[in-house]
């Protein structure tokens, strides 16, 4: 059985409040960007360095958008490698990634069907929301660095 309950907006808000407050329910009622800042945070240690190194090689490569994945491997590797943290494989790189294009703060382009699943080129899905992702990302790896 289907049962539908039609509620005005204001009433809606506060019952998502107060489930808000209880913990039960994040997010619903932020905006866009905002979901993506609460998403941002809690990225494990490796996805954060990798959109680091793409935002990083993509804000120097201006003029080429062709940014690959063995370019931000190179880079995350070498982030990894300044924070004492041990690193992952281009392959684990390459899957992080693809869920980053998932989460909507990457956009890859990929060869044509039949050539796999292989990434072709990588480009941030926002650049308007880069300061404020790096922003986030500094404020998160600085503490991971101490």
């Amino acid at each position: 059985m289907l049962i539908i309950i039609l509620l005005t907006e204001k009433r809606l808000i506060e019952i998502i409040a107060s489930v808000n407050n209880s913990g039960a329910v994040m997010g619903l009622l932020d905006t866009g960007s905002d979901r993506m800042v609460n998403q941002l945070k809690t990225l494990p240690l490796h996805s954060k360095l990798i959109l680091c190194a793409c935002i990083n090689l993509l804000d120097r490569d201006e003029k080429s958008t062709e940014v690959t994945v063995e370019d931000v491997f190179k880079k995350y590797k070498k982030l990894a490698t300044g924070l004492n943290i041990s690193w992952i494989s281009q392959g684990k790189v390459s899957e992080h990634i693809k869920e980053l294009e998932m989460l909507r703060f990457l956009k890859c382009t990929y060869p044509r069907k039949g050539q796999g699943r292989q990434i072709k080129s990588i480009q941030i899905f926002e650049p308007a929301e880069v300061s404020r992702y790096t922003e986030i990302l500094k404020e998160d790896l600085s503490r991971h660095g101490r």
